[in-house]
């Protein structure tokens, strides 16, 4: 009975099954190249979709009003390629639908002008797809979900090619039980090559940047970063489950983290971490039951420092500066400044095997419940 209902039918059905899982009806704008769309106009003809590549790639420009909530979202069809300009957007995402939804085999640059906001929804970038984000203006993401990402793609996802070269400052604030704000669960190739952030997560497990449960291996340079991030266990930047390698420099990093299984770079349950940071500044602040500033909490940590100045600071019943408490640990500093400020009931000297810490050049110093500790 089922095959003799003809086509179109079928795809009535199927649109009004979609309608109903979403909410909202599917009122769609298609693109053309080199068109500058208006929001207003298509908030005035009920649009909720727009859609770009239909008719080809080519570069697009989305003008908006930043006070004006559009309920729109971007869709990007199979293959496109192009710029997508958000000039003052606010557009907003549905159920399991994000406000940016990048197609599969598309090369996209996001450029921002002015402000932008993205409403309970990020932007997904499938594994095929590569999604460089440039411009002068800022973008602001909000989330509120069980599960979230910010830019890249879902918990259990691999994400495309991230690449990260506007001067502008993305924000990403998001509640909810698991997430990301840039990155995916799975992971995939992130490479930060400038601009700002400032990443606000709250829930039971999260992660800043990177991979949640696979390996992580990023390079981030010339930019500046900021997290504040109250989770039950989370990262800041690296992975979660898997090993890290993270190379920073010439960046600004300062986080701020508190709840019970916390790393700050590095990763909670990884076999390993390793860190390379010179030419930076950073700051990393956390409360919780069990953490560390730098390592791989129950693997083994690799740090170099070179000429950069370091600030770590951790309290909790099992805190630690640099290092997991697996007791291997590596630190080699040339060059930097160094303070790591504990408070916490053990004795983090079971955790330093003599020799493990090698000072060069600079200042290199440990404090523990106001205690100066020699290293």
């Amino acid at each position: 009975m089922i095959q003799s209902i003809p086509e179109d039918i079928k795809q009535m059905i199927k649109r009004f099954r979609q309608e109903r899982e979403d909410g909202i009806g599917q009122q769609v704008y298609l693109a053309d190249a080199a068109e500058r769309v208006l929001l207003e106009r298509l908030v005035q003809s009920d649009m909720k979709r727009i859609i770009i590549g239909a008719n080809g790639s080519g570069d697009v420009t989305i003008e908006g009003d930043v006070n004006t909530d559009t309920q729109i979202r971007i869709e990007t069809r199979k293959g496109y390629s192009g710029k997508i300009v958000l000039e003052n957007a606010w557009l907003t995402g549905i159920k399991n639908k994000p406000c940016i939804d990048i197609g599969e085999d598309n090369d996209v640059t996001l450029v921002l002008t002015g402000e932008n906001k993205l409403d309970l929804g990020g932007i997904r970038v499938p594994e095929s797809s590569k999604l460089t984000v440039a411009g002068e203006g800022k973008l602001e993401i909000s989330l509120d979900s069980d599960e979230y990402y910010g830019i890249g793609n879902g918990i259990g996802l691999l994400h495309g090619e991230l690449v990260f070269e506007q001067t502008g400052r993305i924000t990403v604030s998001a509640r909810g039980q698991t997430g990301v704000a840039i990155g995916s669960g799975s992971g995939g190739t992130i490479r930060i090559n400038g601009g700002q952030y400032r990443l606000n997560l709250q829930g039971d497990v999260g992660l800043g940047i990177g991979s949640m449960y696979s390996e992580c291996e990023m390079m981030i340079h010339d930019c500046d970063i900021g997290m504040e991030m109250t989770l039950a266990r989370g990262t800041a930047i690296g992975s979660v489950g898997r090993s890290s390698d993270v190379e920073i420099y010439k960046t600004s990093v300062k986080v701020f983290m508190s709840g019970v299984e916390l790393v700050g770079i590095g990763t909670v349950g990884g076999e390993s971490s390793r860190l390379d940071i010179h030419d930076s500044s950073c700051i990393v602040n956390i409360k919780g039951e069990c953490c560390s500033a730098v390592a791989a909490l129950d693997g083994s940590t690799d740090a170099d420092i070179a000429r950069a100045s370091i600030r770590l600071s951790t309290s909790g019943k099992k805190a630690l500066g640099v290092g997991g408490f697996t007791g291997d640990t590596r630190l080699h500093q040339e060059t930097a400044d160094t303070h790591i400020t504990l408070d916490t009931p053990i004795d983090v000297r079971e955790y330093i095997k003599p020799g493990s810490m090698e000072v060069i050049e600079g200042q290199f110093l440990l404090t523990r419940n106001g205690d100066d500790i020699p290293v």
